[in-house]
């Protein structure tokens, strides 16, 4: 699911649950720990990936997985499936 900016962002992670939440280094710092935060309050143990690139990497964002932005979208769909894969590990 798309939202459209940060407000559909937040309200669809008040009504909904999701196995994963992506952040990008395009976000602000603000928008970011805001939908961090709030994701984090409705699954702890649900994976924040974040999609880094150049000196955003530096700063490693509060995220369970990170993968650079150059790498392509394959990169982002296999720290997606990873990361639910180590959700459910822990689960079980």
């Amino acid at each position: 699911m798309l939202p459209n900016g940060t407000k559909d962002a937040i309200d669809l992670l008040r009504k909904k649950k999701f196995d994963a939440v992506v952040i990008s280094y395009s976000m602000s710092d603000e928008n970011i720990a805001d939908i961090t935060e709030l994701f984090r309050e409705k699954d702890p143990s649900a994976p924040v990936i974040a999609v880094t690139k150049g000196r955003w990497a530096d700063l490693e964002p509060d995220a369970d997985v990170s993968v650079d932005a150059e790498d392509g979208p394959e990169a982002l769909i296999d720290a997606v499936r990873t990361a639910i894969g180590r959700k459910a590990l822990r689960i079980v």
